[in-house]
Order: structure tokens, then sequence, then C-alpha cells
């Protein structure tokens, strides 16, 4: 009975994954195409190089060198030490997970067996120093070697896409291939759903990219601001989810339930305060680096507090798999309803 209701539980996520993903698509390129597509006919069409194209094998060849490392790095802590796992249980934990028991019977054991905090803690080492290393390697990418705005739209537009759609058809292979881009990331307490949580993180975050290099154009922004912003908003992304799942795995005690797509889906208290901190002072500090560009029409102190405790917010109760993109448009959003206005 309990693998039935399992059964349901997880293909009716799946089937809200996909469903939602559909319509944040569509909507996307409803507003591209037809309703505001004057305004956004620059991204595609200014300054357009095919040698762009040529950077998408690039893009590629460097996400799967930043994967093996992972898959190298999480060998080591859960093999070697501090876990110290047989071969067995850390070839299933990183494989296919279509076949785990949807009871959570998986998750139970790696728990009893080697500590649920201690899985809990170094699942999310391993998962957020990639998430700052990938996320670091993006803002290179599309702020160093992009020169515009409509540049970097059309390299998430070809790279990000991409990147996707070999993770979608790759979910359920047991290669080399399949744990480098889903398994060697996927939590233990995401359960049966550990590489469609990865497939869900993805496919929102790149959308979530290309309406956050949309949105300076439909709110009159300049190019120099939107970038300035752009680099602002992925703070939330990297530092605040960073040390909001770092603190509630090595700290967090007072624990909350979330929706998301996982079988375990829990946050904490301590997180979110950590969350919050680390969210003002990288914001903060990027800020002092672009003043003129940081021009709000509250004193700066404030206007970062405001966008850190949005930002704060958007990843606490956007259901899990999608907060990247919910942070990064939130905080945009935000920003460019700060802005001060041009001659004052």
């Amino acid at each position: 009975m309990l693998q039935v209701g399992g059964d349901r539980h997880r293909w009716d996520l799946r089937t809200v994954g996909w469903c939602t993903w559909g319509c944040l698509f569509a909507v996307t390129a409803a507003t591209f195409c037809f309703r505001f597509e004057p305004t956004l006919r620059p991204l595609l069409e200014m300054g357009w190089s095919p040698d762009e194209a040529l950077k998408v094998p690039f893009w590629i060849a460097s996400q799967l060198a930043i994967k093996v490392l992972q898959l190298m790095m999480r060998r080591f802590l859960y093999c070697t030490w501090p876990l110290k796992m047989p071969e067995q249980d850390y070839e299933f934990l990183v494989g296919d997970r279509s076949g785990w028991t949807p009871g959570k019977n998986e998750i139970h054991y790696y728990h009893e067996t080697y500590g649920e905090q201690t899985i809990k803690a170094i699942d999310a080492f391993n998962r957020r120093w990639f998430h700052l290393v990938a996320n670091s390697w993006r803002l290179y990418w599309y702020l160093g070697l992009a020169s515009n705005l409509p540049e970097m739209f059309r390299l998430a537009l070809m790279c990000e896409t991409l990147s996707f759609w070999l993770k979608v058809f790759l979910e359920r292979d047991e290669g080399l291939f399949g744990r480098l881009l889903l398994g060697v990331t996927a939590r233990t307490r995401d359960g049966s759903l550990g590489r469609f949580n990865i497939l869900m993180v993805s496919g929102w975050h790149y959308m979530g990219l290309l309406w956050c290099f949309m949105l300076p154009y439909l709110l009159g922004l300049t190019d120099e601001q939107g970038r300035v912003f752009f680099l602002l908003s992925m703070q939330g992304v990297m530092w605040g989810d960073t040390f909001g799942e770092l603190v509630g795995g090595f700290c967090g005690r007072c624990e909350f339930p979330v929706w998301g797509f996982g079988d375990i889906n829990i946050k904490t208290v301590e997180g979110v305060i950590g969350c919050l901190g680390a969210n003002y002072v990288s914001m903060r500090m990027v800020s002092m680096a672009f003043p003129e560009q940081c021009a709000f029409i509250y004193p700066i102190d404030l206007a970062v507090a405001i966008a850190a405790l949005v930002g704060t917010i958007a990843e606490t109760v956007a259901p899990r798999g999608t907060d990247n993109a919910v942070i990064l448009n939130t905080v945009m959003l935000t920003l460019s309803g700060m802005v001060l206005p041009m001659g004052e």
C-alpha cells in the first residue's frame, strides 16, 4: 500500500514539475514573440556574431570539467573520509534512482547507517562548493565574455538550453555522463526524485536567466544597470542559497516543512538567518564596487537590506528546485523598482 501511494505521489510531483516548467516556457516564448516583441527584438538582433555559437562547445567542456572535479570530491567525501561508504552504497547513491522505493526506505538506510545529521551536512557541502564554483564560472561567462545584455541573452539561449536538454536525455543513464551531469549533485534526502530535482533546478535556472536578461529591456534600464543588477541578483543565488543550506546542514535544528521536488522537503530557521546575512553582505560589497549604477531612491544600506530580504523570502517560499530562478528575478524586480529616476 505504501509503495502504490508513494509511486502516485512521485509521479504526481513529476507531472507538476513538467507542467509548471512548460507553462513558464510558454509564457517566456509568448512574451518574447508577441507581447513585447519590438522591445525585446534587440536581444536577438544587436551585434549578432556567428562566433557566439562557437562558444557553445567550450561551455559544455567547461561544465563537464567542473563536474569531473565534483565527482572526484564526492567520491572522496563519501568513500574515503568522513563517511567511508562501501562502493556498493556509493554507486547506489549516485546512480539512477527511479528504482528507489517511494516509501523512503533507502533514505532511512543511509540515515541510520551513516547518521542523519552527517549525511545532511556532507550533502550540503558537496552540493554547495560545486554551486559556488559553477556560478562563479557562470558570472565570468556572462559578464566577462559577453559585452552586453543581448549577447548574454543569446549565450544563455544556446548554452543553458543545451545543458538542460542533455540532462533530460541522460536522467536515467547509469554511465559516466549520467553520473556527471546528475548523480554527483543529487542529495540523499531527495530520494527517488534526486535526479528529477536536478532537472528542475537546471530547467528553472536557465529560464530564470533568460528572464533576468529580458527584464532590463522591459523595465527601461540601461545596459550597464542591467548587468550590475544581474550581478547583484546572482549574490542571492550564490551566497544566500549556499549559506542557507550550509548553515542549515551543519547547524540547523529548528526545522519546518516546505514544498518541493524531493522525497523530504525541510528547511531550517538557522538556514534562513544564514541566507539573509549572506545576501546582505555580498550584495552590499557589490554595491560598493558600482556606486553609480546602484543609485536608489532609498539610502544604499536600506535598499540593499530590502533586496536581501526579498531574496531570502524567495529562497524560503519558492518550491525546492525553482528557487534559483525566483531569487534572480524577484531581486532584479526589487532593484529595478528602487532605481533613482534619471536626472535626480
